[in-house]
């Protein structure tokens, strides 16, 4: 796995962790 492969799965998972965070939010 090379460094760019592995940035953008970082992303995906930041994004993910923020979605849910969202989510969260807005069941409250």
């Amino acid at each position: 796995m090379n460094m760019e492969t592995r940035h953008f799965y970082l992303q995906i998972c930041v994004r993910l962790d923020h979605f849910s965070d969202i989510t969260k939010g807005l069941w409250r």
